[in-house]
Order: C-alpha cells, then structure tokens, then sequence
C-alpha cells in the first residue's frame, strides 16, 4: 500500500529543512524576498506581452488591459527588470568585498576585491541592452558568479552554507528567466505587426471619438437654435399662414368678379 501524500510531502519538507538547514534563517528570508520583484515583474511582462499578442489577432475580447496602457507598462517593466537584476548581480559581488573586509579566512587581496568588480562591470552595461539580450547575459551573469561563490567556499573565502544558500537563489531567478526568454520566444513571432496593430486601433478609435465628438457638437448647436429663436420659426409659420390667407381671399374675389361680369354680359345680350 502506497504511503499516504501527507507523508510524502513532510519527507520532502525534511529533506529541503536537511539540505538548508546551516543557512541561517535571516538570510534566507531576505534572500527568498529579493526574488520576489525580480519574479513579479518577469511575470508581469509576460502577460502585459501576451496581451499585445490578443490585440494583434483582433481578439477584442480577452483584453486584461487596453493595449495601448499595456504597450506602455511594458516599456516601463522591462529596463525595471533589467536594472533590479543588474541591482542583485552588484550586491552578489559585494558580498564578496564584505568578507574582505572581516577577514573571512584571512586576507585574499585583489583576488576577492576582483569578484565585487567583475560583476558591477557585468550587471550595469546590460541596461543599455534589448530586453531579451540583457536577459541573456544576467543569465550569465548570476550562473557565473554562483560558480564563483561555490570555488570561494571550498577555497574557504566564504561560510560553508553559502555555497547552498546561492543556489537555492539562482535557481529561482534563472528559471525565471529561462522561462520569460522561453516565453517571450513564442510570443513575439506571434505578434511581429502588434506595434502596426496598436496604431491601428488607436487611429480607429481616434477617428470614432472624433466623429462623436463632430455629431454631439452639431446636435448641440442644433438643440441652441431651437432655443433661441423659437418666435422666429413662430413668425415664419404665421407668415406663410397669412400669405395663403390672402392668396385664397384674392381668388375668391377674383371669381366673384368674374362671376359678376358674366351675369351682366348676359343680361345686355
């Protein structure tokens, strides 16, 4: 009989508490919540992206945002992504100047102040980068130095539990990344023309708004005339009312007139 899926799941608990139990508790926290930016905005990016893609298909429908709020999100979201990581890969180099500082087994010099340099030197140029480019090489940038942090711990330059506390970190932001380069490779064949497709419909509804506005403008105008010159179209109707008034009162006479030259024309005859 299968063992129940509680005790498999506390077996799994014990053996994560197991492998990570040297990290002290603090670092752990602080390091799990500087993830968390880094994750948001990955997946934020990633919808606000598949969002555009419904634009371009004309799927109306399935909006989360419009597409031109969404078009602009993203243009703020990803040198945001892109600069919290360079941020991240900075402060991983520094840690290493840190324990320069303490003398964390013993005085290493140029070699460990190297390690702080090198990844200043890679994390900020990536902000100058295309998105997908700058991913690339953060990639890099966090595999590289969770390498680098694993030599130092051997070589002792760094705690014991360090090198596992790194990993558990570079996990998390690598398969980030993978997944939003992974992502955003499907999305973006699918939605070559979105920046035609979002200019598209923002003419449209530029060009609809400004026909509203022109029949409201002329239907107010219209609605002002009635009211200021009701006695005019008064006096017109009246006018024309008087007008076959007398057309009709000139016939009539008329005819009596011609009625009455006939009966003395027959009388003389």
């Amino acid at each position: 009989m299968p063992p129940p899926a509680t005790s498999a799941i506390k077996k799994d608990l014990g053996t994560f508490k197991e492998f990570f139990g040297d990290v002290p508790k603090e670092a752990m926290v602080v390091g799990l919540a500087g993830t968390l930016p880094y994750l948001a905005t990955s997946v934020t990016v990633l919808g606000l992206s598949w969002n555009n893609q419904r634009a371009y298909q004309g799927i109306t429908d399935m909006f989360i945002i419009s597409p031109e709020s969404s078009e602009y999100l993203l243009h703020i979201l990803q040198p945001l992504q892109i600069g919290y990581g360079a941020c991240i890969i900075s402060i991983l180099g520094a840690i290493h100047w840190g324990l320069e500082f303490a003398e964390y087994g013993g005085r290493q010099g140029y070699n460990r102040y190297a390690l702080g340099v090198l990844s200043t030197v890679l994390a900020w140029p990536t902000v100058l980068l295309p998105f997908n480019y700058a991913l690339i090489v953060q990639f890099v940038g966090f595999t590289g130095l969770w390498y680098a942090d694993v030599n130092a711990t051997k070589y002792g330059w760094a705690p014991p539990w360090y090198m596992t506390y790194r990993f558990l970190l570079t996990f998390i932001v690598c398969t980030s990344i993978v997944f939003t380069l992974v992502m955003q490779g499907w999305i973006e064949p699918h939605n070559a023309g979105s920046i035609q497709r979002l200019d598209e419909l923002g003419e449209k509804k530029r060009d609809d708004l400004e026909h509203l506005r022109k029949l409201t403008k002329e239907d107010n105008q219209g609605n002002e005339r009635q009211k200021e010159n009701p006695i005019k179209d008064e006096s017109k109707h009246r006018a024309v009312d008087e007008y076959k008034d007398e057309t009709e009162a000139d016939s009539q006479e008329s005819l009596k007139d011609d009625v009455a030259e006939g009966n003395t024309t027959i009388e003389e005859n």
